[in-house]
């Protein structure tokens, strides 16, 4: 009688109603091989480029925010510079005295980059002809308030222009071989908006 209950419970364990199910080997198997395919092709088929032009962009981006922040939170007015060679910028502290003045690279009160490691801060320039995260990547425009290479957040966090007037806005290209964006910055609030542009 036991012998009988053991070949009708081993009988009954090998048939399912919707046929042979999958071992753990073959579903491992499986798995393993997509993530190999996977890891081969999905590089092959991301544009590198566009990729290293959307880094500079978010790069670009939390630079600007981290000047205007830092304008409100010091009380200072901060700048960010646009190189014209388009290799990059800069941000620095402006005072009411220098306000008006142009930009000269060897005067300048840069801030200190806080995103290098603690105890080897420097200037705050973002060169990306000379990062390779951003090979290729360069800034072909950048203009605000009509005519000016640069913005300026005020202590309030606006942006202002000439005679410490709320500022009019501008953009800013950036592109590489295969991917152009516009980041655009509103008047007066210096709120920002990327969109991608035909190269």
């Amino acid at each position: 009688m036991k012998q009988d209950r053991n070949k009708s419970w081993k009988a009954r364990r090998n048939v399912s109603p919707h046929g042979r199910g999958y071992t753990l080997l073959e579903l491992l198997l499986t798995v393993a091989l997509l993530g190999t395919a996977g890891s081969i092709l999905v590089p092959r088929l991301v544009n590198l480029e566009q990729m290293e032009a959307q880094a500079a962009v978010r790069q670009m981006i939390g630079d600007i925010t981290y000047a205007q922040a830092d304008a409100v939170a010091q009380q200072e007015f901060r700048r960010v510079y646009f190189y014209e060679n388009g290799s990059g910028y800069c941000v620095v502290r402006v005072t009411d005295s220098d306000f008006e003045s142009s930009f000269d690279a060897d005067s300048a009160d840069y801030l200190d980059d806080i995103s290098s490691s603690p105890g080897s801060w420097g200037r705050y320039i973002r060169d990306f002809s000379a990062d390779s995260r951003f090979s290729g990547v360069q800034i072909d425009g950048a203009d605000f308030d009509n005519t000016q290479r640069y913005m300026t957040f005020d202590s309030l966090g606006g942006t202002v222009m000439s005679g410490q007037q709320p500022g009019t806005g501008g953009e800013i290209q950036v592109s590489s071989d295969s991917a152009s964006y516009v980041v655009e910055v509103a008047p007066f609030t210096g709120k920002l908006t990327v969109r991608e542009v035909m190269p």
